[in-house]
This record gives structure tokens, C-alpha cells and sequence, in this order.
């Protein structure tokens, strides 16, 4: 009796869910043990390889990579590890776009490469955990992204971010309880030293006093602000700045919130920051703001200002 293999005995599904807690190298092992193992660890609901693994052959580990997926395109994966400072980028975004498409629970990817990922590429409904190192990301698009813990994370991932250039945050959606979102509950900040477009689309509108949107980026080039919820927009270092769009009313809803010295000083410091753009498209909403805040104080020149 004790001799007898009982866990080869257990259905092929759970042996598969077993061996996807173990590195993908280890799991390809389990194909000695006998027949029945014999491709097994093909099945298994994820994927975790270093170069290491193959001796820093490159062409290896892509080959290795694809025929891998290629036999899990019909299944979902819970779990997509990649470590490979080599890895040519478009290969490396296919591998995500069709980890991304498999349903992925948990996304570690360690690459030197900068990224350049489509809109599509991180929404993924079903990720709960994603760890990217020495990643270069490029191009960032969060929406309605949620997450626990650390109110700062994401504040925190963007000043990390070493080649961002282009980063668009939107909160559409009620955010769960005990959560916090992409846009925080009172905070947003953005402070990026390589950061040139910057979209914020904040579609919630609850209201309330001391929301607070801080942006600090001396390369941006192009701001889009769409924000019916922050009372102060705080913008930074922004010499590099040549197009703005905003949609904000700044929280002002009667004529005597204007006559507070602190909504007119957020107000014209917000202006004064913005105020060597080429090109402006404002909103109504902002236009009336700007209109009743000339009432009370000068409001700076825009000697940059050009018709297009």
C-alpha cells in the first residue's frame, strides 16, 4: 500500500492547479516521472520563467514562451511571470496581450525594455495582483482601477516610472468600499520628471470640499483636466506646457465662493501656471470661472496665446 502513487491517481485538473504553484522549470520536470505526467505541465493555468532558466538564450525562451501559450489559448491562466532584460518588446507585449486575453489573475513582468502597451492591454477585469520591475513604460492608461493598502501606490508607481510619457487616469465608476481608486478620494497626485501628456477624467461628481488635484511634470507639453469634483487643481513646474483643455468649475457653484481669498488664490495660481500655453480649449463651465474671477482680481496674461 505504501508503495502505490496516489497523486497520479488524482484527475488531470487538480494536478494541473498543483503544478501552478511551482515555477514553470520545475513543473516541466514532472515530465520524467512517468506517462502520465508526460505533458501535463502543459495544462497548467500559468506561466513563470526567467532567462536563467535557458541559460540566457533568448531565442530559447521565446520559442519556449509561444508554443506554451499556444497550447493554453483555449484556457484561462492565473498566473503570467516573465523576468528577461533581453526581451525583444513587441514579443513581450503579444505575450501580455494574450495573457491579458487568457483572463490573468497575477501579472510580474521584469524587463529593462520600455513598453509601449494599447489602451487594451491592462484592462483586466481579473487581475488581483501586478508587479512590474525596471519596467519602461511609456504609455500608462488606468481606468477604474482599484486597489487596497496604500492610498499612495499609484502616486508612488508614476514618480518611479523613469520613461513615461504619455499617462491617462479616468474614475467613471462608484468605488467599492474599503478601496481605494486610481484617483483617490481626496488626492491625486502626479509628479513625473519625464511625463509629456496627461489626461484626468474624473466623471464622479459627488462633491465636497478639500478634493485636491496636484500636478508637478516640467516636460509636459499637453494637459487634459476633466474634474467636476476637485475644489483646488494644483499645477507645478509646468515651463514645457504648450496645449490645455479644461472642463473644470473648480467647485465654485455661487458667485460668493469667489470672495474667499483661498478659492481666488487656487484659482489664480492655477492660471498663473498655465499661462504660457500656445493653444487653450476651455469649457464653458471654466469660462464662466475664469469670467467671475476677473471680477475680483487681475488675472494674468497668456502672451503665448495663438488662433487655431
Amino acid at each position: 500500500m505504501g508503495g502505490l502513487d496516489r497523486i497520479s491517481d488524482l484527475p488531470e485538473s487538480l494536478l494541473a492547479e498543483i503544478l501552478s504553484h511551482l515555477p514553470t522549470k520545475v513543473s516541466v520536470k514532472t515530465s520524467l516521472m512517468s506517462k502520465r505526467w508526460g505533458s501535463l505541465w502543459r495544462r497548467v493555468p500559468g506561466l513563470e520563467v526567467t532567462l536563467d532558466d535557458f541559460r540566457g538564450d533568448g531565442q530559447a525562451m521565446d520559442s519556449f514562451v509561444n508554443k506554451f501559450l499556444e497550447s493554453n489559448k483555449d484556457s484561462r491562466m492565473k498566473k503570467f511571470k516573465i523576468q528577461s532584460m533581453q526581451c525583444n518588446n513587441d514579443r513581450l507585449m503579444e505575450w501580455i496581450d494574450t495573457a491579458v486575453a487568457h483572463g490573468v489573475q497575477e501579472l510580474y513582468v521584469e524587463t529593462t525594455n520600455a513598453l509601449y502597451p494599447t489602451q487594451e492591454s491592462f484592462e483586466i477585469n481579473t487581475l488581483i495582483s501586478l508587479k512590474l520591475m525596471c519596467v519602461g513604460l511609456k504609455i500608462m492608461h488606468m481606468e477604474d482601477v482599484w486597489y487596497e493598502y496604500d492610498p499612495l501606490i499609484v502616486e508612488k508607481i508614476i514618480s518611479s516610472c523613469q520613461t513615461l510619457e504619455d499617462l491617462t487616469m479616468i474614475s467613471r465608476k462608484t468605488m467599492p468600499a474599503g478601496l481605494f481608486s486610481t484617483i483617490d478620494e481626496k488626492n491625486t497626485c502626479v509628479r513625473s520628471q519625464t511625463l509629456k501628456r496627461f489626461r484626468l477624467i474624473f466623471e464622479n461628481t459627488w462633491g465636497g470640499t478639500n478634493f485636491y488635484v496636484e500636478i508637478d511634470a516640467p516636460r509636459l507639453e499637453y494637459l487634459c483636466i476633466r474634474d467636476y469634483q476637485s475644489d483646488r487643481i494644483v499645477v507645478k513646474n509646468l515651463s514645457s506646457l504648450s496645449m490645455v483643455d479644461i472642463d473644470t468649475n473648480f467647485s465654485v457653484t455661487l458667485e460668493i465662493d469667489m470672495i474667499f481669498s483661498n478659492k481666488r488664490d487656487t484659482i489664480k495660481d492655477f492660471f498663473a501656471g498655465i499661462s504660457g500655453v500656445k493653444y487653450m480649449i476651455i469649457s464653458h463651465a471654466t469660462l464662466e470661472v475664469f469670467y467671475l474671477y476677473s471680477e475680483y482680481v487681475k488675472i494674468p496674461k497668456f502672451n503665448n496665446l495663438l488662433l487655431f
